[in-house]
């Protein structure tokens, strides 16, 4: 368990990173107005499974 733990913490925070820089690279947030901001709910889900302020995850 500890290791499906472990892989879904890694997938979150590498998807958190590529969606950072795929916004930096556009200069502007991805999704419109009207749709939920995808950065955010990754960052919420991953909160879920680790301890965001360890050094590790603070880039994101």
């Amino acid at each position: 368990m500890e290791t499906t733990r472990d892989q879904l913490a890694e997938a979150l925070y590498q998807k958190g990173l590529a969606m950072a820089e795929i916004e930096s690279v556009k200069g502007e947030k991805a999704g419109g107005s009207d749709q939920p901001d995808l950065f955010e709910e990754n960052f919420k889900e991953l909160t879920k499974w680790v301890d965001i302020k360890s050094s590790k995850y603070g880039t994101v």
